[in-house]
């Protein structure tokens, strides 16, 4: 019994210098470096003015939706409102009115907004600069 145990120390020193030892070495090559995106993103002055302009820009989009969504609204109320004195082909057509002013800010918000959509574009276009000349600071 005692025989083993030196016999499976050695056995257990061999695997580690042969798996381990290589590890070891291609880890003294291995440069590993953080970026705090955060702190470049709120004091790089570029990325401060880039912010500004896509803010600027989503302010637009966001003031169009309102308008939209609030003509919708008014044709909502005086269709509520008027709907009980007109005639039932007013009230269709009002109401296919109403129902075509939905169907293009719904279209308006998903193309704006939507997984694809505008939003998501002007973002990267705006960071795309910035996020290149960090990668190309940290690339030797």
């Amino acid at each position: 019994m005692t025989r083993q145990r030196p016999l499976r120390a050695v056995v257990w020193a061999i695997a580690f210098c042969c798996l381990g030892l290589p590890a070891f070495v291609s880890a003294a090559d291995l440069k590993i470096g953080f970026i705090d995106s955060e702190r470049i993103f709120a004091e790089y002055p570029g990325t401060q003015e880039a912010q500004r302009s896509f803010n600027r820009e989503v302010q637009d989009l966001t003031k169009t939706a309102k308008e939209k969504k609030a003509e919708i609204d008014d044709l909502q109320r005086k269709l509520d409102a008027q709907g009980p004195m007109l005639s039932e082909a007013k009230r269709d057509e009002q109401n296919q009115a109403l129902q075509k002013k939905i169907a293009d800010y719904e279209t308006f918000v998903q193309k704006n907004w939507g997984p694809q959509g505008e939003v998501s574009k002007m973002n990267e276009r705006f960071l795309k600069p910035i996020v290149d000349r960090v990668h190309k600071i940290v690339r030797p």
